[in-house]
């Protein structure tokens, strides 16, 4: 009779820590990312169009910030549609608003770790300073890098790209959050 509660006992504690075992790995297999953002602009007295294309790496290779930022133009994919603003009515040539944004896609991290975001800022000013200056992020979503460019100047003959990297530190864990980008946008008359 001892033997049979043995291997009663035996059986049961095999059982549970198999069960144990497969709700662990359910639970670490099932991580939700959840993270979106907003681009915004605020305009000082430039006549300035601004378009926003999203793109996104192979999805099969585990990127860190310094390997995205130094991911080649080819490795990049287009992920959605480029959305365009601009601060002036574009038959009239006149400054209609000082404010936009671009409601970026959800950042799919199921699909890729890694995404870009190009901002390229044109002006039709003919004289002038028209700069670009990103400002810092303060609301990071959790779990995420997000590498963000430096100020510049934008001319007539060469629109200005600035380029942020957004990407999971770690995709076992989940990622959660919204974030926004903001730029500042300046006409120097001098």
């Amino acid at each position: 009779m001892k033997k049979k509660v043995k291997l009663f006992v035996t059986i049961a504690s095999f059982c549970l820590a198999i069960s144990m075992l497969a709700f662990g790995v359910y639970a670490a297999s099932s991580v939700s990312y959840t993270v979106s953002g907003t681009l915004t602009y605020t305009v000082s007295n430039a006549l300035v169009g601004v378009s926003t294309q999203m793109y996104i790496l192979d999805p099969n290779v585990k990127h860190t910030e310094s390997s995205v930022v130094s991911a080649g133009d080819s490795a990049w994919q287009t992920f959605g549609k480029a959305q365009t603003w601009f601060s002036y009515d574009t038959s009239t040539n006149v400054i209609n608003s000082e404010e936009g944004f671009a409601n970026l896609q959800t950042l799919q991290f199921n699909t890729s770790f890694a995404y870009k975001i190009v901002v390229t800022i044109s002006t039709i000013n003919k004289t002038g300073t028209v700069t670009a200056a990103p400002v810092p992020i303060t609301n990071k979503p959790v779990n995420t890098f997000i590498v963000s460019p430096t100020a510049g100047v934008v001319t007539i003959s060469k629109p200005l790209d600035l380029v942020y990297y957004i990407g999971l530190d770690d995709a076992t864990t989940n990622a959660s959050g919204n974030f926004s980008l903001p730029i500042n946008i300046l006409f120097d008359a001098k």
